[in-house]
């Protein structure tokens, strides 16, 4: 499996996140008129590791998160559990060997959806 798989796959089965926004977790983008509250994830570059003996299986990708809601407290409540199952994700995925929360912005209010936003950053060890 990819990241983007196994983070899809780990986050849509999150039971405190999918019972504030159900399944809508999109890769890259989300769809136009999507309901709210939502998430979309993107990989923000990778850091592939190396040893002297060459790659060593391991990558430091970088994991944004964008968290949508009609209400700033909506939008934090969904950020507050993204980070509790990005930070639980180790324990329950063999391919994950840390989560760093790197950082959280809220953007408050995007014109083009009228939604509050908070964005979150993490970096993964992965491999």
């Amino acid at each position: 499996m990819s990241l983007e798989t196994d983070l899809y796959s780990y986050l849509s089965t999150y039971a405190s996140l999918t019972s504030l926004i159900s399944t809508r977790i999109y890769p890259s983008k989300a769809p136009q008129e999507v309901a709210s509250p939502y998430c979309v994830f993107r990989k923000d570059g990778n850091e592939r590791m190396y040893s002297h003996q060459g790659f060593s299986g391991l990558s430091k990708p970088s994991i944004e998160v964008n968290c949508y809601a009609e209400t700033y407290l909506q939008a934090k409540a969904v950020a507050d559990q993204v980070t509790a199952a990005m930070e639980a994700w180790p324990g329950v995925n063999a391919s994950v060997q840390s989560v760093f929360q790197e950082d959280e912005q809220d953007l408050t209010f995007e014109d083009s959806t009228e939604l509050h936003h908070i964005l979150l950053e993490f970096s993964v060890m992965y491999g």
